[in-house]
């Protein structure tokens, strides 16, 4: 049994070595944990005589009534999983509950849906942490590893590799790409990298490289790229030269015997970072977090490099947010609430700031609410004044506090405006301002408003404008 003081890990097991490690890294650890074994994935036999229960995919009762007898309080998905097909799910009645709640998910890809499941786990009163977390030396750091170095023809091929890997995760299709001779000659789907390499070994013949890096939006705690000893054998078998992944960001099992077979086997092996532009973004209510998803998607689509930090919602999370705290904490209702929570907010403030001089990102993205955004941009730009400062959504200076746009210009380098006239407001201070729109217009979840009701909304937004004049 548990030590009631100490904090049960259950260890989501599907395929392969990692679920081991996790679970020996526990062990190490004096860490208590138990074992939820996934049928048709995870061999269940010659494990030590750890607690443990097997489960279907589906049967999520009866893994979340384990889980709770045996007193998890945080959980870490370990190993390989293939999405299986409906007819295939042995669902109980909390199967299908939450097969309802996972809705659009169950169709997007898997970053998607692993989001998606570990939010519903997170309602149920469980945390999701990453096994990295409990792994030490588990990545590769920048360099080559082994004795065979890639050729200046085989750094071409990389870099094209690399653009072509993180263009695949930003679809959400896959990790894995093989180019050979500037040609990228496949992409990772719902087969897995051991599919691609025989698929892409009998196309090419001799040669080529295998590219695998984490998709941008990637949640750490949920999946990573992974290689270990089979990889490299298969790389050989299939007559390819070497294997790139990303520095710090691919989970390699076993790094000793993986540098070991790829000497024998004359395969190269290495890793590089990938250089991306980070982005510290902040939201303090719902409607903003819903606007920075919209506005993190955009900016993958033009960067797909890009890394997003710090404070946001679900949209933002969905999106790829590494988050330092949820905007939940800044939901503030009623005057007592707003004396309580003073210092709290305060605080809040304070960490974000030092996230950002920790951080040091190439912008911060302030999305509405001036109350919190315009208090952490005037404290980054006293200890930061070289990063640039954009401000998302207006302060609505034509309807109220008009004076609030003569002084925004001092800590915010430029203004996103939802609304074409709103822009007269704030460059004749000093303040670069550009309409971009609202992306309510064209989200395809909203439904569209009768022309009419369009209409009467427009005009009272004149009105209003017109009276603040």
């Amino acid at each position: 049994m548990s030590s009631p003081n100490k904090s049960v890990v259950g260890i989501i097991c599907g395929g392969g070595d990692y679920p081991r490690l996790v679970a020996r890294a526990c062990v190490q650890k004096d860490i208590d944990f138990c074992l939820v074994f996934l049928n048709g994935f995870c061999n269940e036999k010659n494990w030590p005589s750890f607690k443990n229960i097997s489960i279907n995919l589906g049967e999520i009762e009866k893994a979340i009534n384990f889980l709770v007898e045996n007193k998890v309080k945080k959980i870490v998905f370990a190993g390989g999983v293939k999405r299986p097909k409906f007819n295939q799910l042995s669902l109980d009645e909390k199967g299908k509950s939450w097969l309802m709640k996972l809705g659009k998910a169950v169709f997007s890809g898997d970053d998607t849906l692993l989001k998606s499941i570990a939010k519903l786990l997170e309602k149920e009163g469980f945390e999701v942490i990453s096994g990295t977390s409990l792994l030490e030396d588990i990545f590769f750091p920048e360099g080559i590893f082994s004795r065979r170095k890639p050729s200046k023809s085989d750094y071409t091929d990389i870099k094209i590799g690399l653009s072509a890997a993180r263009e695949l995760g930003i679809l959400d299709l896959g990790q894995s790409v093989v180019v050979h001779n500037g040609e990228i000659l496949g992409k990772e789907d719902n087969d897995g990298t051991n599919a691609l390499l025989e698929k892409c070994g009998r196309r090419a013949k001799k040669g080529g490289i295998l590219v695998k890096v984490s998709k941008p939006q990637q949640d750490d705690r949920l999946d990573l790229p992974t290689i270990g000893v089979e990889t490299i054998q298969t790389l050989h078998k299939n007559g390819f030269d070497g294997i790139i992944v990303e520095a710090d960001r691919c989970i390699v099992i076993n790094k000793k015997e993986v540098v070991r077979q790829a000497n024998e086997l004359n395969v190269f092996i290495g890793a590089q970072k990938i250089v991306a532009k980070k982005i510290f973004m902040i939201a303090g209510e719902a409607s903003g977090d819903y606007l920075g998803g919209k506005l993190m998607q955009s900016i993958l689509q033009l960067s797909p490099d890009a890394e997003f930090y710090g404070v946001g919602g679900e949209h933002m999370r969905a999106a790829g947010l590494k988050e330092l705290f949820s905007i939940n904490r800044l939901s503030i209702i009623g005057i007592f609430e707003v004396i309580g929570k003073l210092f709290s907010v305060k605080k809040m403030i304070d960490g974000t700031v030092k996230a950002i001089h920790k951080r040091q990102p190439d912008v911060v993205v302030t999305i509405d609410s001036s109350g919190f955004t315009h208090r952490v941009a005037k404290k980054v730009k006293k200890i930061e004044s070289r990063i640039p400062i954009i401000h998302y959504v207006a302060p609505p200076v034509w309807a109220w506090r008009p004076w609030r746009a003569k002084s925004m210009h001092k800590f915010i380098d430029k203004l996103m405006v939802l609304f074409p006239f709103e822009r007269q407001y704030f460059i004749g201070h000093g303040l670069e301002t550009v309409f971009v729109g609202h992306p309510i217009a064209t989200d395809p979840d909203f439904e569209r408003p009768q022309d009419s009701n369009l209409k009467n909304f427009l005009n009272s937004i004149i009105k209003n404008r017109d009276n603040a004049k």
